[in-house]
């Protein structure tokens, strides 16, 4: 395998979440920061000076947001990926940044076994890449479109503590309803406690079959409500 280190350059405006994302990279083998960007016109001038393997990308930013970065990066054709880091949940933004070509969408704010996930997936990709010199087959090309979980895959392929026939259950509800469900609407439903339902729920948000919606409510706090994406 190559031993290449992925150059990272984080596009982040607040500085504590920029050094959050430094100190996570800083421990992750295969990968070095070799710059932080506070707005998009930053990360430009940054990405002018040379190539760039990896961009850690926020969405909302002063000036040039995420987004329009993210088309200027591909519009120039810079031979790099892009991980989406961002608290914008909107569907339209969502499917626009998949039509840019991330390699990756994680909603603030994340559990770094969910960044280390990712991280080792886009290492193994470009090793992967590296090593096939001439063609690949259907199966080898296949590998590299899956890298979302797919529900129909071996059980022993789900991350520890997710059982796919809970998964089913507790995917069942959100399938057959017309609108969103809470945590304790689904808890109800399928007779599980609402700890279990939240981690399954956290789980379908990270792999693209949930979406969150916030409902404010004319008393207390606003309702996160979730909808299955068809």
């Amino acid at each position: 395998m190559s031993d290449h280190i992925l150059s990272v350059l984080i596009v982040e405006d607040d500085p504590m979440v920029a050094n959050l994302h430094q100190r996570f990279i800083s421990v992750m083998e295969g990968f070095t920061v070799v710059g932080i960007a506070r707005t998009g016109t930053e990360a430009l001038k940054m990405l002018g000076k040379g190539p760039v393997d990896l961009v850690l990308l926020d969405i909302f930013m002063p000036g040039i947001d995420g987004l329009e970065l993210l088309r200027n990066i591909r519009e120039k054709r810079k031979n790099t990926d892009v991980i989406m880091i961002t608290a914008a949940q909107e569907g339209a933004i969502i499917q626009e940044a998949l039509r840019l070509g991330v390699f990756d969408y994680l909603l603030k704010p994340f559990e770094f076994t969910r960044f280390k996930e990712t991280l080792h997936k886009l290492r193994e990709h470009h090793q992967g890449m590296q090593s096939k010199q001439v063609h690949l087959n259907q199966d080898q090309i296949d590998q590299v479109f899956s890298r979302k979980i797919k529900f129909h895959d071996d059980p022993e392929m789900l991350p520890k503590g997710i059982q796919k026939n809970t998964l089913e259950r507790i995917l069942e509800p959100f399938k057959s309803s017309s609108g969103s469900l809470s945590l304790y609407e689904v808890a109800e439903i399928t007779g599980l406690s609402r700890v279990t339902v939240k981690r399954y729920v956290q789980f379908l948000l990270q792999s693209g079959r949930l979406t969150e919606e916030t409902h404010y409510q004319e008393v207390g706090r606003p309702l996160n409500k979730y909808l299955f994406i068809k």
